[in-house]
This record gives structure tokens, sequence and C-alpha cells, in this order.
């Protein structure tokens, strides 16, 4: 009877060092291969035009959420501002490709579709996203009225330039 207690022990102590490996390779071992592996099915997801209900969604939807939802949070520390921005940007084009019309359904019914805390970084990455091209039109507004004044002379002279071409 102590064998197997000790037997049982050895197994579930050897479980406790398997279980946390599992899941670091379920979300690719390493940041880059997390970034990587969530590329590869963002990529996979785009090509595919299934109906919102149909059932082939079902592994995609799972694998994104334990990505977006298990590994992310892994890796989150070891990301830049910028790769977290893309992170949820690519996040958003997900859900807005995955749900289209839907979408405002699936921010509606939390949980079913989407956790709360998915919803509040893609609201603090819009706000911090809205904020720095608020800030750079501020910054660079009349720049960049320049530079569209300048383009859009040049593409007039470039319309002449073609129209005595084609007249010759």
């Amino acid at each position: 009877m102590k064998l197997q207690n000790v037997a049982l022990c050895a197994v579930l102590a050897g479980a406790l060092f398997i279980l946390p490996s599992c899941a670091e390779i379920q979300c690719g071992g390493s940041k880059a291969n997390f970034q990587n592996q969530y590329e590869n099915l963002l990529e996979k997801i785009e090509d595919l035009n299934y109906d919102l209900d149909d059932k082939r969604w079902k592994p995609f939807d799972e694998r994104f959420r334990t990505l977006v939802e298990e590994c992310y949070p892994m890796y989150e520390d070891e990301m830049s501002e910028r790769e977290k921005s893309e992170f949820w940007l690519s996040t958003l084009e997900f859900y807005s490709g995955r749900y289209g019309d839907g979408l405002a359904e699936v921010f509606r019914n939390q949980g079913e579709y989407i956790s709360e805390e998915v919803v509040e970084n893609l609201e603090e990455v819009l706000e911090h996203t809205g904020r720095k091209l608020e800030d750079f039109m501020d910054e660079n507004g009349q720049e960049l009225e320049r530079l569209f004044e300048e383009v859009g002379k040049d593409i007039e002279d470039w319309a002449e330039r073609l129209k005595e071409i084609l007249e010759q």
C-alpha cells in the first residue's frame, strides 16, 4: 500500500512539472515562436470563408482563444509596446473578419465569444493608438498639409505631361 502511495505521489509530482511545459510547448516556448504561431493562425483564418455559425470554425476559434487568453499573458512582459499594439490590432482584425457584421454582438456577449480581459486590452490599444494618431496630427499637421499640397502639384504636373505625351 505504501509503495502505491509513493508511486502515486511520484506521478503527481511529475505531472506538476510536465503540465507547465505542455503549456509552454502549446504557446511556442518563446516569444518569437508564439508570435509566429499567432501570425500563422491568422494567415490560415484569413483565407477561410465559412458562415458565421459553421462548425468548421471550432478548431480555429479554440486555437485562437488559447493563443490570446493563455499564451499572450506568458509573453506579454517580454513584448515591446509596439508588439503589444500590433498583437491586439491583429486580434481585432481577427474578430472583425471572423464575425463581420456580428462583431457588435460579440462584444455585447462577452464571455461567450470573448473574455473581458481581451476586451479591456483591445480598448486600451485603440485608445492608445487614437491618442498617438491625434498627437502625431497635432505635431505634424502643418507639415502634412504642405506635403499633400506638393504631392497634389506633382500629380497635376504628371497629368499634364501624360496629356502631352498622349497628344503626340
